[in-house]
């Protein structure tokens, strides 16, 4: 079951909408509880539990952001948002997408895919029942930056 439900997803679209810093995105996973005091909004204990679960996986990942292939995911991740077509498939099939877009990726990216293990803190189906947009931010500004690269290479 994944971490992050349906209000989850709210509360990070709406801090989202607070900021699009990354950096100060982050802190909502490190400390749930400070940033919706700092940003004035309001968080059930469930949903700071539920963040902070988040923070920790991120914690415990802790990737360079000059490791290249972290640099490979987000090209990847990128080419497939710009192409707008496979997005919810990048989850599931990322190999499949890659061949239906016409990248070349290395097997190291797709093993990266994998240790990010994105499906066990969203689930990308009640996700995409409403927007995509907020998979879009919860991949970029948390879900992959338990890499850190996310944090060096966008909004920087």
């Amino acid at each position: 079951m994944a971490i992050l439900n349906q209000q989850s997803l709210a509360v990070i679209e709406k801090a989202s909408e607070k900021t699009r810093n990354v950096r100060e995105l982050s802190v909502m996973f490190d400390d749930p509880a400070g940033f919706a005091q700092e940003h004035e909004m309001e968080i059930t204990s469930d949903i700071i539990d539920e963040l902070s679960r988040v923070g920790e996986l991120r914690a415990s990942q802790p990737f360079s952001p000059d490791d290249p292939i972290n640099v490979e995911v987000i090209s990847f991740f990128n080419d497939v948002i710009i192409d707008g077509r496979y997005i919810k498939e990048w989850f599931y099939e990322p190999r499949v997408v890659a061949n239906n877009i016409g990248l070349e990726i290395s097997d190291s990216v797709y093993q990266r895919i994998d240790e990010i293990n994105i499906l066990n803190i969203i689930n990308v189906e009640e996700c995409f029942s409403n927007e995509a947009s907020i998979v879009i931010h919860l991949i970029v500004e948390s879900s992959l930056s338990s890499s850190r690269f996310y944090q060096h290479h966008l909004l920087t």
